[in-house]
């Protein structure tokens, strides 16, 4: 058959094969409360070994990186322990080798059906639906199709189902810390101290700890000073990590010298005050203290804030930068030209 008989035929057919394998059928649901904890346990039935652990895997990925729970662990037979679960019920399990005619290529693909519910500690559910996984990859010759490269396109699309999955909740926690930044008062400063020029430079994370947060909270508590009104004005985090790449600290920024404080001022002329913090990861909450230095490394006041529950990162920045500006209302601060 000729490549214009394959075409018309195509035509006839009205619709892509490939398209019709990448139709999509997510519809989650339900109203997701903050106070989930930090902590899920996750089940899933009717998948194998292999497919429930690389689901977990991606789900483990998906929930930390975005800041939606600490731990993320199966859950185990006559488990009592008081937390959110995750049931994931695969419907259907495909991959196919897929010609399609109406975009003369090749393809293989992979798909999953899933059925989702989420429960909070107390067993109410809070978050359910339906899910589809879809993985897929362009292929030239089926016969060289390599087994690396099919799970490849498996793993592909496990990932696109634990992404929808945490999509409801990253929505959740997204509006938590959007409502937060609303809510948030603007500040202002006495007569001849504004414009206070400032820069975050960073925040340690605790020690030994197993996953890195605090240039994340950093960049959160950076953005949320900028929300404290017009009379501050907040370094670009790009810059100031260019001048805290020159100049790191010794022992974190927590412990930033006098004289590492002073080498920063030659790459940060315009800066009158640097903000430094800590992190504290417990008992699923966040718990952030934040320092305010002149120039010379001079503690000038100390905040601290706590947040639990889903966006718990993003809510103690919040919560630290309001209180960092009412505290710099009354902080000892010289007019803008005393910063030399």
């Amino acid at each position: 058959m000729t490549r214009a008989s394959l075409f018309a035929l195509a035509l006839l057919c009205g619709c892509s094969a490939i398209s019709a394998f990448e139709r999509d059928a997510t519809r989650l649901a339900g109203e997701v409360p903050s106070g989930l904890g930090r902590v899920v346990l996750v089940a899933v039935e009717g998948a194998d070994e292999q497919l429930a652990a690389d689901l977990l895997a991606a789900l483990e990925r998906e929930f930390t990186g975005h800041d939606l729970f600490d731990e993320v662990r199966a859950a185990s037979p006559g488990e009592t322990e008081q937390a959110p679960r995750l049931f994931v019920t695969v419907l259907s399990a495909k991959d196919d080798e897929i010609y399609d005619l109406f975009l003369i290529k090749s393809a293989y693909g992979c798909r999953y059906e899933f059925e989702v519910e989420l429960r909070s500690a107390r067993g109410e559910p809070v978050l359910s639906g339906h899910v589809t996984a879809i993985g897929l990859d362009d292929v030239t010759e089926f016969e060289f199709l390599s087994p690396e490269k099919r799970r490849d396109v498996r793993l592909a699309a496990v990932e696109d189902g634990a992404m929808k999955i945490s999509r409801g909740l990253r929505r959740a926690a997204n509006q938590r810390a959007f409502d937060a930044l609303r809510a948030m008062p603007e500040f202002g400063l006495p007569a001849g101290v504004a414009p206070l020029s400032l820069a975050v430079l960073g925040v340690d994370d605790p020690p030994g700890a197993n996953r890195i947060r605090g240039r994340e909270f950093a960049d959160h508590l950076s953005e949320a000073m900028s929300y404290l009104g017009p009379d501050f004005d907040v370094l670009s985090r790009p810059d100031a990590l260019r001048a805290v790449e020159r100049e790191p600290p010794v022992h974190g920024f927590w412990a930033l010298a006098d004289y590492e404080a002073i080498r920063l001022g030659r790459h940060l002329p315009a800066v009158r005050v640097y903000v430094v913090g800590r992190l504290r990861l417990e008992d699923g909450r966040v718990e952030a203290q934040a320092r305010v230095l002149d120039r010379k490394g001079k503690a000038l006041l100390e905040r601290s804030a706590v947040a639990e529950g889903l966006g718990a990162l993003q809510l103690a920045a919040v919560a630290l930068a309001e209180r960092l500006g009412e505290a710099l209302q009354s902080a000892p601060l010289g007019p803008p030209d005393e910063h030399e």
